[in-house]
């Protein structure tokens, strides 16, 4: 949610936001910038609350064009936020003892679909014959031959880096 950032607590406890941005009074100090003075509710004579929840779900939201051009169906989407406030006072001292209380709470399941392109076994051997970017010898400054990287000119590190990848489990780009 927007406003204020969620460390300050719940929105629903925040009964006055105050923005300070010159003319400052002693009490706030000799500083530059601005201050963001957030009061919170406080319990009283009577009891009072609130309650809210917000839900979303899958059924109204579009598909992703990824899982589109994949034919793969969308994938649900639950997102539950609530919370509430309660305040007044203390039963056994209800002229001077007064609380409140708030609490906010998610339950949210985000799907996610990755894509990502990752070396084939062609390009894992310094075969990009099949590609149509040009790979250049960097000591001559011309193509390599073929297009192809010979066994010499592979870089041990690149070669122990790529090591790490996955083998790639659907065609590529």
């Amino acid at each position: 949610m927007g406003g204020i950032p969620e460390r300050l607590g719940s929105i629903e406890a925040v009964h006055e936001v105050k923005i300070l941005t010159n003319t400052y009074s002693a009490e706030y100090g000799r500083t530059s910038g601005g201050f963001v003075l957030v009061q919170v509710k406080s319990g009283t004579q009577q009891y009072h609350g609130s309650l809210y929840e917000f839900h979303r779900n899958s059924a109204l939201d579009a598909a992703q064009w990824e899982n589109n051009a994949r034919g793969i169906r969308q994938t649900p989407l639950r997102r539950n936020e609530f919370g509430g406030t309660l305040g007044g006072p203390f039963p056994w001292m209800r002229d001077r003892l007064f609380f409140f209380a708030s609490h906010e709470g998610l339950r949210d399941n985000i799907p996610s679909t990755s894509t990502r392109t990752i070396p084939g076994p062609a390009r894992r051997t310094g075969d990009f014959s099949a590609s149509p970017v040009v790979v250049n010898d960097p000591l001559a400054g011309a193509p390599f031959p073929g297009n192809i990287i010979p066994p010499n000119r592979r870089d041990p590190a690149a070669l122990k880096f790529l090591g790490l990848f996955p083998q790639p489990n659907a065609a590529g780009v």
